[in-house]
């Protein structure tokens, strides 16, 4: 192999070489040599290449072979115009600190390279913050702006809570997003199933770290073979919807009486906005989930069944004990909550159809109130 020293001949065969586009920012260095082929009898030339690191990291490059004259003169406008009592940049843009701080003493900005020569700015922290000035409209005082509003966006949303996966889906399932849960100080839950519609009302305390419950019924309802009209039901009903600011309504679907379900479901949202003149605020008003995320948070799904949690209600009725460890998850939430002496009464003087009943409407009233506590 006869390797090629001649200085001139790779002088003139770099500037030749014209790179491609994509790879003008890159320096490349190379091999020529002649090489010997015994089935052709003669040597052949060849040349090999490789790129290596860019060439603003190696220096062959300055800083402003990488932008255009029309970019150039963008970033070198937006510098002058920073202000410097203006000492506030954040993150990728920090380096807007000390510039704006030797520009009294180091003059305007004349060429883009000033950055690196003047400023003493790395070359990697510089051709960051260029490309981050070209994204900007210009002004320094809205960039600023937006990117201060943009970092507490992130700290805020890093403030809050990480909450579990289960409270998560819990929360999707409730139809609109609570806007503002610290703003609700009590609600009903209405269950409205194909032949019942059972209320529960509860009050906040400590936070909905604790519950209230004030009051708690259930109605029939007359199913479609019978000779009441949906009218019929709808008056009954208007009569013993209770009042209130909040509502949060679920369904207990039933296929075979589905229609009549939605049907009275429309209904019963019609009673309330009318019952309570709401005329601001409507969507966070009036609340609507499914009754089996509640059951499912609670683990109270067992294949495609929901476990009654009658027995659960009625020993925390019957007994103070503070919530254990070894509780079921459903046992030490109810535990959170008091009870009225009068709804005490009205559920052991109820048979055991009205008492699961009453069981199904308080399960969706404290998944209600799992989302409001956080």
């Amino acid at each position: 192999m006869l390797s090629i020293r001649n200085a001139n001949f790779w002088k003139n065969l770099h500037f030749a070489t014209k790179l491609p586009r994509d790879l003008e920012s890159r320096s490349i260095c190379g091999s020529l040599y002649f090489e010997r082929r015994p089935f052709f009898k003669k040597e052949v030339l060849s040349c090999s290449c490789f790129l290596i690191r860019p060439l603003y990291t190696t220096g062959i490059l300055k800083l402003k072979t990488l932008f255009s004259e029309s970019e150039q003169s963008k970033i070198i406008n937006f510098v002058n115009k920073l202000d410097p009592k203006e000492l506030l940049w954040p993150g990728k843009l920090r380096p807007l600190n000390k510039i704006a701080e030797t520009l009294p003493t180091t003059g305007p900005m004349t060429d883009l390279n000033d950055l690196l020569e003047r400023h003493a700015l790395p070359t990697s922290s510089a051709v960051s913050l260029c490309k981050t000035i070209l994204k900007s409209s210009g002004d320094p005082s809205e960039l600023l702006s937006f990117h201060t509003d943009k970092i507490e966006k992130k700290k805020l949303r890093e403030s809050k809570p990480k909450c579990s996966r289960k409270w998560n889906y819990l929360m999707k399932t409730v139809k609109p997003e609570i806007a503002n849960p610290k703003s609700i100080s009590s609600f009903t839950s209405i269950v409205i199933a194909d032949n019942f519609l059972g209320y529960a009302m509860v009050e906040k305390q400590n936070d909905w770290n604790s519950q209230l419950l004030t009051d708690w019924n259930v109605y029939d309802i007359p199913g479609p073979g019978s000779s009441s009209s949906l009218t019929d039901i709808t008056l009954n009903i208007a009569k013993v919807i209770p009042g209130g600011e909040h509502y949060v309504v679920a369904n207990l679907h039933h296929f075979p009486n589905s229609l009549n379900q939605l049907k009275v479901h429309g209904a019963v949202v019609a009673l309330i906005c009318g019952k309570n003149d709401f005329r601001e605020d409507l969507h966070q008003r009036i609340f609507e989930t499914k009754f089996r995320s509640a059951a499912r948070h609670f683990n109270l799904i067992v294949g495609n069944e929901v476990v009654s949690s009658t027995n659960m209600i009625s020993d925390v009725m019957s007994s103070q004990k503070m919530a254990e460890s070894d509780d079921h998850v459903y046992r030490r939430s109810l535990r959170e909550m008091t009870f009225e002496q009068h709804a005490v009464g009205k559920y052991n003087v109820s048979d055991d159809d009205m008492k699961e009943s009453l069981s199904q409407t308080l399960l969706v009233a404290k998944a209600f109130t799992e989302i409001l506590r956080v």
